[in-house]
């Protein structure tokens, strides 16, 4: 059975998302219903307070002097309230479809679309296209990349990752020998293997200098920037929204509040 599984291959490992766990964002988004502020609730007691007055105690007075009956009043008073609550509603909708569904939900999605029987956000569907413009603008107009490099500073980087390095190099060097160089690995003492290891350790910081001096003359040989937050964005959607979403949280409410006010201003117009 072993040599069948030798000879099969090893199981591919389950795909890990990009970010930890821990990294995964809980984004807040503007609620649909959220407690009014005291002069809101003050207007509307107000506005309540005047209909209950104008259905009782000024409802003869309306209907003799201005031809104006109760259930008249009623049609007009629910214009401006059902023109408020259907804006406002419908406004936060097309917020909320424009972040989520993260993915596409639904069936016979049109290819390179986020329509179909179903829907996806537009800002999780167009992530690659918003990654790339975004990392184009920031590098080429607001931050150079290259500049920032520069004040890297190796020594602080070592003294951030000694305590991991001093924890993982001893076991990849015993590990890389027990391999490699068994027969000669076994000879040494456990005194000799422990000065191998912290020889090893002690060799770290040197490499470390050596590689950001390499970043810092040219890290667009190294790594690929743009690439590497296409692809960080594409495969982690609730990243980009959480990034929109945090940013822009007062716009958002700012949006879904005035779609209520006009909503109200039109019906009283009408």
């Amino acid at each position: 059975g072993a040599r069948r599984a030798r000879r099969g291959g090893a199981a591919r490992p389950m795909e890990k998302p990009l970010l930890p766990e821990e990294h995964h964002f809980h984004t807040k988004f503007p609620p649909l219903l959220f407690r009014p502020p005291a002069s809101l609730l003050a207007f509307c007691g107000a506005v309540t307070l005047a209909l209950v007055l104008c259905l009782t105690v000024a409802a003869e007075p309306l209907a003799t002097d201005f031809g104006v009956s109760s259930q008249d009043l009623l049609k007009y008073v629910s214009i401006p309230v059902v023109c408020t609550v259907f804006t406002y509603v419908h406004i936060w909708a097309a917020l909320w479809l424009t972040f989520y569904p993260l993915r596409f939900t639904g069936c016979m999605q049109i290819p390179d679309t986020n329509v179909g029987l179903g829907w996806q956000g537009i800002v999780p569907n167009k992530a690659m296209k918003m990654a790339r413009m975004s990392t184009k603008l920031m590098t080429e107009r607001v931050v150079h990349v290259d500049d920032i490099f520069k004040k890297i500073e190796a020594s602080k980087i070592h003294k951030a990752l000694e305590p991991a390095f001093r924890e993982m190099v001893p076991k990849i060097i015993n590990e890389v020998m027990k391999h490699e160089e068994r027969p000669w690995w076994k000879l040494l003492t456990h005194r000799g293997r422990n000065k191998f290891k912290r020889k090893g350790v002690s060799e770290v910081e040197p490499i470390i200098a050596e590689i950001v001096a390499d970043l810092q003359k040219d890290f667009q040989a190294v790594f690929d920037l743009e690439d590497m937050v296409v692809s960080t964005f594409t495969r982690e959607p609730e990243l980009l929204n959480h990034i929109f979403i945090s940013s822009g949280y007062s716009e958002l409410e700012l949006i879904r509040n005035n779609g209520a006010i006009m909503g109200g201003v039109f019906g009283l117009f009408q």
